[in-house]
């Protein structure tokens, strides 16, 4: 099993073949591998600490459960995954493509020239622009994104 410290960053203090021992690691990713069992988490006084824990001392704002839940379902499925650019962005790898998916919860409005903006900055990355939807019951939904250019017609 594997052991994180939870101090002023999460870092690995008994690692395996993937995380290596004083290496430092992501949020999300600390948390999906307490949630799965892979991992337990400690913090300076060598007490346990779950998910809920993790995230009430290191998260910011209100965003992080839709993130996690995103990030969750996408570790589940055997996707590779990193932080994106934003705070609303995975990278995601699988069968040789890459992805940059966009999280966001059902009813929020997003600006249309946000949404734009990120598909340009994606393909611009080689990568496929893809809308994750968190609905209010946790569950996931995706939708790839693309932009098309109209034009008007002499008639």
């Amino acid at each position: 099993m594997i052991v994180l410290r939870a101090g002023d960053k999460i870092t690995v203090v008994k690692g395996d073949e993937r995380y290596r021992e004083g290496e430092t690691i992501d949020l999300f990713e600390a948390s999906y591998l307490v949630y799965s069992g892979r991992a337990k988490a400690i913090d300076e006084k060598g007490e346990e600490l779950g998910v809920k824990e993790l995230f009430m001392r290191y998260a910011s704002g209100d965003l992080w459960w839709i993130y996690f839940t995103v990030f969750t379902d996408l570790a589940s499925r055997g996707r590779r995954i990193r932080r994106g650019y934003g705070d609303r962005s995975i990278i995601v790898e699988h069968e040789g493509e890459k992805y940059m998916v966009y999280v966001t919860e059902e009813g929020a409005r997003v600006p249309l020239i946000t949404l734009l903006s990120w598909i340009e900055s994606s393909q611009h990355k080689d990568m496929i622009p893809v809308i994750a939807v968190v609905d209010m019951y946790g569950d996931v939904t995706y939708y790839q994104a693309m932009s098309i250019s109209l034009k008007k017609l002499q008639l």
